[in-house]
């Protein structure tokens, strides 16, 4: 889980929808073009929701970027940042140079 790439697209993605206000005018809109910039295991994760939609019931995500945006933190997002720093400092190690 790349803590960079994860915050990188949010603000690209939040910056991009605030700028063109006029482009997503209701919720769902700003899920859709959320949707449509994901890829691999966090797209193939909500497609069924879109393929096989509960009409009785449907994904509360599909209709609020706030909370597909958590959905998408939550699962796929950094889990613990400071554990994840911990874990990274604990396995650093200096890379030997070739003898000159």
């Amino acid at each position: 889980r790349d803590v960079s790439k994860f915050q990188s697209w949010t603000v690209s993605l939040m910056l991009h929808i605030t700028d063109r206000p006029e482009e997503f005018p209701d919720e769902p809109s700003k899920v859709r073009f959320a949707f449509s910039y994901t890829g691999g295991v966090v797209r193939a994760f909500f497609e069924p929701d879109l393929i096989m939609p509960d009409f009785g019931n449907p994904a509360a995500w599909l209709f609020n970027l706030n909370i597909f945006l958590t959905e998408v933190g939550r699962n796929f997002g950094p889990q613990n940042v400071v554990a994840d720093a911990e874990h990274a400092i604990e396995n650093l190690r200096m890379k030997m140079s070739p003898a000159s």
